[in-house]
């Protein structure tokens, strides 16, 4: 099967080129009818639920049908509009849209989580926090949901969610704390207590194995952290992954390491506790209980201070007078070396962040504060791009260096300078995030050719290697009278 190379967009990031090889239709040939979604409907009924509640629950927990793909989550919100149905209960809440956003991605539009993967909770259909919720509630729903994946018999299980208020191994979660993501960035299969595939015991009815993916409520990477880009590529890789050992064609890979150790490095860094693993929100939380920023001037602060990277980033590369004549090997490594595209990335994010505040509004006594800071980014921006038209003047005639021209060009089209003694400046926060965007998206694309040209180069230099070794061990027979 061709590798897709094309540029890609997923959780509004620019889709890490090596993540892109990756993507791959999935087959669904699931036939084998399965109860689990009886289960949750009696679940949901015994909690007397409302009916459209129930409804929608059961819908996400479909098909019903056993193996393929599952995915366990912590709870549920607490104000899903299930009344308005599936469709606008995935647009309003960031969780399922990320969840969908991915799985279409990296499946190559072969898999739908309405249709095709079953989504569950820990605790299905509760919403409180876990300290107020009863014991023997608490003990029934992670029983139910144990029972529900057993049922669906998963081929494989993505484990998303956890009760990080209760220890690990807590009696109250049964076999349920085998399904728990065990934090960013981890592997199942470290330790022989986290095992890739566990095994469920249940009496008569016997035992259920089921390969696990270790993941992270994608709640932390778009509501706790929404401004971090390689959480995101972490996500998408762990979607990846988790079809790939479904089609059994996963290999992992040196550089995904790293990705996984980068993301545990940023969480500890901005759960501000080395000691300990980051706690993913609960869906049933509200935003303003985390510790992330909150307000325009944060981000805008992080926007200004990001382009400062990119200015000392770009520099050396379009600065060497080297750079025309290096071999494709050597300007891939420093190109990736650089992390330009993640700052990119992440430019995008923090200005799609100050839009929705700007969109939501705020109240007259801030309102001097917010602009002050829509004023300076507007200012960083003008400074930012003057830097790369200087920078990349003629004369400069590599492939880098009219990425540059071209993201200069389209950020001068998100400043507008007013005239008059003000001389106002304005930042348009959605054409710049765009721009942004689209530079990440073309420098993945300069990547993706040169590593392909890489590896056809070290194809080509494998292949005189052999030759050479073949000729060596040849003897020249006698000849024939």
């Amino acid at each position: 099967m061709a590798q897709d190379t094309q540029p890609k967009v997923c959780l509004d990031v620019a889709v890490d080129h090596r993540i892109i090889r990756l993507f791959k239709p999935v087959p669904n040939g699931l036939t084998e009818r399965s109860a689990h979604v009886s289960c949750i409907r009696a679940r949901g009924l015994s909690l007397k639920r409302p009916p459209s509640e129930i409804a929608v629950t059961a819908q996400l927990a479909g098909p019903a049908l056993k193996g393929g793909i599952a995915i366990a989550l912590q709870q549920p919100r607490d104000n899903h509009p299930f009344e308005d149905g599936l469709d606008a209960v995935i647009e309003d809440c960031e969780t399922l849209w990320a969840l969908e956003d991915i799985f279409d991605v990296v499946s190559c539009g072969s898999l739908d989580i309405r249709t095709d993967i079953a989504v569950v909770d820990l605790l299905p259909y509760v919403s409180e926090d876990i300290e107020n919720i009863d014991e023997t509630t608490l003990k029934e729903s992670f029983r139910a949901s144990t029972q529900i994946i057993c049922d669906k018999k998963p081929y494989v299980l993505l484990c998303a969610g956890r009760a990080w208020q209760l220890p690990k191994f807590d009696s109250r979660k049964g076999p349920a704390f085998l399904f728990e993501s065990i934090g960013v960035g981890k592997k199942f299969g470290n330790t022989s207590s986290l095992p890739f595939e566990v095994e469920i015991y249940r009496g008569k009815r016997g035992s259920v194995g089921i390969r696990t993916v270790n993941g992270f409520h994608p709640s932390y990477t778009m509501n706790r952290h929404p401004h971090v880009s390689l959480l995101r590529q972490l996500q998408v890789l762990i979607g990846a992954e988790t079809c790939g050992i479904l089609r059994e064609d996963w290999e992992e890979e040196e550089w995904m390491g790293e990705l996984r150790r980068r993301c545990q490095d940023i969480s500890r860094e901005l759960s501000g506790s080395p000691s300990q693993s980051p706690q993913s929100q609960s869906p049933g939380q509200s935003s303003s209980s985390c510790d992330y920023p909150k307000f325009l001037p944060d981000y805008q602060e992080l926007y200004s201070a990001t382009l400062d990277d990119l200015r000392e980033c770009i520099n050396p590369l379009i600065a060497d007078p080297a750079l025309a004549k290096k071999s494709s090997v050597e300007l891939y490594e420093d190109l990736l070396n650089s992390d330009l595209s993640e700052m990119c990335n992440d430019a995008t994010l923090i200005l799609r962040q100050m839009l929705r505040l700007q969109d939501e509004g705020w109240p007259e006594s801030v309102a001097w504060k917010n602009d002050a800071a829509l004023k300076e980014a507007a200012s960083d921006t003008i400074g930012f791009i003057e830097h790369l038209r200087k920078a990349s003047k003629p004369g400069k005639d590599t492939q880098f260096a009219e990425i540059v021209r071209q993201g200069a060009s389209c950020l001068r089209d998100s400043v507008t300078v007013g005239s008059g003694r003000r001389y106002e400046k304005k930042l348009d926060l959605e054409t710049a995030g765009d721009a942004f965007l689209n530079i990440a998206m073309k420098i993945e694309t300069l990547l993706m050719d040169l590593l392909l040209e890489k590896e056809k180069a070290l194809h080509a230099l494998g292949q005189e290697d052999i030759l050479s070794s073949e000729m060596a061990s040849m003897t020249l027979a006698p000849a024939v009278k």
